[in-house]
């Protein structure tokens, strides 16, 4: 049954053709719930290599087919035994930058405000310095929605949340307790 499964979704190239990408969701669709387990396991897989032209149309087709599952029978997706594990997955994805993942979570009814929840709470908790801003979850989701303001590399790092730049500082939210951050400021190097 893997096989097929294997078969289907290196075939399937959703920016190419998406309506034989369709097909090919809805076969697996068709399948039942193996195929939904599959679909997991196989992101997950992909997720933590390398993000060569070949893993990212994969995960393309992941996200697509989930999409199809969710579309057709919302059941399906939200009684499935690893109805977290298809969020993180999609989260992740959506942070590797993949839009379709972000477009489906909003499809699922979850908010901004959610996607980042979860994912700040994956960051690991550091140890707060003295000069360091204490914040709550919604002050940070505020601090990094405001961060289009500044320049320079954003998002999320192995233990922080990197909020950029301006002329003369950089801005970074670190975890420092379960609902806790802290907004850290250093001089520009």
């Amino acid at each position: 049954m893997q096989n097929e499964f294997d078969k289907i979704l290196n075939k399937m190239n959703v920016n190419e053709d998406r309506a034989d990408a369709e097909e090919k969701a809805i076969e697996l669709y068709k399948t039942g719930k193996n195929a939904l387990e599959y679909l997991i396991d196989q992101g997950l897989k992909i997720k933590t290599k390398t993000m060569d032209h070949k893993a990212k149309t994969l995960l393309r087709s992941v996200i697509f087919t989930i999409s199809v599952f969710y579309t057709k029978n919302k059941s399906i997706v939200e009684k499935s035994a690893r109805y977290s594990d298809i969020v993180n997955l999609l989260i992740d994805l959506y942070f590797l930058g993949f839009q379709s993942a972000h477009k489906l979570l909003s499809k699922m009814n979850f908010s901004d405000f959610e996607i980042y929840r979860k994912k700040l709470s994956d960051l690991p908790t550091v140890e707060k310095h003295k000069q360091d801003k204490e914040i709550s979850m919604h002050e940070a989701f505020e601090e990094i929605r405001m961060s289009k303001n500044y320049t320079g590399s954003k998002g999320f790092k192995k233990d922080h949340y990197s909020l950029g730049h301006d002329e003369k500082r950089a801005y970074e939210l670190y975890r420092v307790g379960k609902k806790l951050f802290s907004l850290r400021t250093h001089r520009k190097i």
